[in-house]
């Protein structure tokens, strides 16, 4: 087998491995120094199988000849490499990574007074709790709508035992986009942000299970499906964050952990940051006042539908929502609205 060499000063000598990496970097300008070596063994290999001049044992020597040719084997070698080599540099040590966006989404300053439920469970929901909450909203001029996750329940795409007599996944289709709609005609003029829960999500799990195939090239997200845009809804997903002015919303399945008691508490220790929440369906909060003399907090904010499911009669959950008033610097001022038989306290 062939071998190479460094003279003293670490430089690597033109042999056999150097001259054949030389050809195929310059035959492939702006290959990756693994692919180059892969292919030179290949090509070994097809050229005389039974003895071949590199096998996957010179797989180490030759990857150290391309680097060291491409200048990318340590700033000492990069600056002994002999110039004509030099084009062949800034070669990266390993591929590109399969890159997973996670951007923030950020309600522009022209919202200042901003209404926020979650946990609705469509058909699930409970209607005295919504028609408060809402009339309230209506009330109190919101200019924005924020639909904090979990609307619809998609009972049938989940994972657990389903009864087959409840509500089929058209009927909780239909009666979302009912609802949308009506939300829509009551707040012509607001900015309506829906965020998908952990309940919307079941449907891309249900695709990605059930029809893989169809996952990629059919339109079967929730706003496609329901032509968000003809109704005039952004759909947040992939557990992006909502940014309003200083405080930050999630559904809360985002964050790990199964809480019912001191939600607000366990949320804050996690994100260290002015955060709001739905999932848990508990009203809580917890502020904290900060070194520099400010004072940072995390809220969770109850549900609006029925509270005695029967996968869980006993509970702490309570009825309510959440007002978000944003100052000019960003600041804010929270209200937390609980229902109580269909009113508001």
């Amino acid at each position: 087998m062939a071998n190479y060499q460094r003279d003293e000063r670490g430089k690597l000598a033109k042999s056999r491995p150097g001259i054949i990496a030389e050809e195929y970097l310059k035959k492939y300008p702006g290959i990756r120094s693994h692919t180059a070596v892969r292919m030179i063994i290949a090509d070994a290999l097809k050229k005389d199988e039974n003895n071949p001049e590199f096998t996957q044992d010179d797989y180490d020597r030759l990857r150290s000849a391309v680097r060291y040719l491409k200048g990318s084997a340590g700033n000492k070698k990069r600056a002994g490499a002999n110039t004509t080599w030099g084009k062949y540099a800034n070669d990266d040590i390993i591929d590109e990574p399969f890159s997973e966006n996670w951007d923030k989404y950020v309600i522009q300053k022209a919202s200042r007074n901003i209404f926020l439920a979650g946990d609705f469970h469509v058909p699930y929901h409970d209607k005295d709790a919504v028609r408060a909450a809402f009339e309230w909203a209506a009330e109190h001029n919101c200019d924005t709508i924020v639909l904090n996750g979990d609307v619809v329940d998609f009972y049938q795409c989940s994972r657990f035992t389903k009864n087959p007599s409840n509500p089929s996944m058209e009927d909780e289709l239909s009666m979302l986009q009912d609802f949308l709609w009506s939300i829509r005609e009551m707040f012509p003029n607001a900015k309506i942000i829906y965020k998908e829960g952990n309940h919307e999500a079941r449907l891309d799990k249900y695709m990605q299970v059930k029809a893989p195939e169809l996952y990629k090239s059919a339109k079967l997200k929730l706003n496609d499906l329901l032509h968000f845009e003809k109704i005039g809804i952004d759909y947040v997903c992939n557990e992006r964050v909502i940014v309003a002015g200083k405080v930050n919303i999630l559904h809360g399945h985002e964050i790990p952990g199964n809480r019912q008691a001191n939600v607000a508490k366990q949320v804050f220790a996690i994100t260290n940051e002015n955060t709001i929440v739905c999932h848990s369906h508990v009203a809580d909060k917890t502020i904290v006042p900060t070194l520099n003399g400010t004072m940072k907090g995390a809220w969770s904010v109850p549900c609006l539908c029925g509270l005695h499911p029967k996968y869980k009669r006993v509970n702490k959950w309570t009825h309510g929502f959440l007002r978000i008033l944003l100052q000019s610097d960003d600041t804010f001022r929270i209200f937390q609205g609980e229902i109580y038989n269909g009113k508001v306290f």
